[in-house]
């Protein structure tokens, strides 16, 4: 049973994410593990419960003065920069690619902020709508939406007709944009119910940037077009078992220090690298391979949205394989250090 995430508008801004389901303090309400968060924060777009409780502070999380910090604050936050684990160029939050809603502004659009024309990647374009909203979809994910705004309803009834895609964007509801990095998604499953609301769950599929806001209503439909990541000069895979090996022992702790028995899900086992599975394959089947493993764990991992938007906009393979190990590796000594804790004080059930 899927817990629907409910989508509401309010004044002129774009849908906001509820969860109505309290998830347990070791899933998100979309199956994801926490490795590395606190409380979700529901108006910055967590698709969790407010009452979901996770494992291990974020180094992102907590100013010099122990405060919390909005997930969309960017860089102005009073964390020192040596401190960030994301704060190389190209994985700030300054980094992060916008485009405006309005079609007005449709001329600028084709431009991103901080990349010219000639570097864009030539893929496939489309037209396609899209649904912004205060959180990141990745390919392969799925994400349950509750739709009740008449726009979002006619959209959905729309694209049922047709071939059931539409977009996902991350929004920015401080300066009222949104992120010109999305993800294409498929409505795989509708309901409608007998007041009008749907219930629909969609599966993410490809990544895309938008090169311009051709109409914004009823809703924002835009030409996009399809990314990939780049093909990377050395061979990643040793960084993705990397990954694959700290994802695991992540788990191992978590579940000794919470006395749970939780495994990663089948999905993301079949997408793990090994050394059997890479020896049959030809160089690009491996890449893709591993660009699937690599959006199958950051599917998983609690990050404030701007760095699941990071993670989501770089099209290096190398880089985002690399924050991962460092956040994991991060989450594994919180972990440590806990259970250490817990054991001196004689809480730890022993093995």
């Amino acid at each position: 049973m899927h817990g629907f995430v409910s989508v509401s508008r309010v004044a002129d801004r774009p849908a906001t994410v509820r969860s109505r389901r309290c998830a347990d303090r070791w899933t998100r309400s979309d199956g994801g593990l926490n490795v590395c968060g606190r409380k979700s924060r529901v108006d910055g777009g967590c698709v969790r419960s407010r009452r979901c409780v996770t494992m291990v502070p974020r180094m992102s999380d907590v100013d010099r003065d122990g405060g919390q910090k909005s997930p969309q604050d960017g860089d102005d936050d009073g964390v020192d920069d040596e401190k960030r684990l994301f704060n190389e160029p190209g994985m700030r939050a300054e980094d992060i690619e916008y485009v405006q809603m309005s079609s007005s502004s449709a001329s600028s659009a084709s431009s991103t902020e901080g990349a010219s024309e000639s570097a864009l990647p030539k893929g496939r374009i489309a037209e396609l709508p899209l649904f912004p909203l205060g959180m990141v979809l990745y390919p392969g994910a799925n994400v349950p939406l509750h739709i009740f705004e008449m726009r979002y309803r006619r959209m959905f009834n729309v694209i049922r007709e047709t071939d059931n895609m539409f977009g996902i964007v991350m929004y920015d509801s401080k300066k009222q944009r949104m992120a010109s990095i999305g993800c294409s998604a498929e409505c795989v499953k509708f309901q409608p119910l007998e007041d009008g609301r749907i219930l629909v769950v969609n599966q993410g599929k490809q990544r895309f940037r938008v090169l311009r806001v051709l109409k914004d209503t009823p809703y924002t439909t835009a030409l996009v077009e399809y990314i990939n990541d780049e093909t990377p000069n050395e061979d990643p895979s040793e960084l993705a078992v990397g990954v694959w090996t700290g994802l695991q022992e992540v788990l191992r702790l978590s579940n000794k220090l919470y006395s749970k028995s939780l495994a990663l899900s089948d999905a993301l086992k079949d997408l793990a690298p090994s050394t059997e599975r890479t020896q049959g394959e030809n160089t690009e089947s491996r890449f893709r391979s591993l660009e699937s493993f690599s959006f199958g764990v950051s599917a998983i991992l609690d990050m404030p949205v701007v760095e699941q938007q990071i993670l989501l906009q770089t099209q290096s393979l190398s880089k985002r394989l690399g924050k991962q190990k460092e956040l994991l590796d991060f989450a594994t000594q919180q972990l440590a250090a806990q259970i250490s804790i817990k054991s001196a004080l004689g809480d730890t059930k022993k093995d």
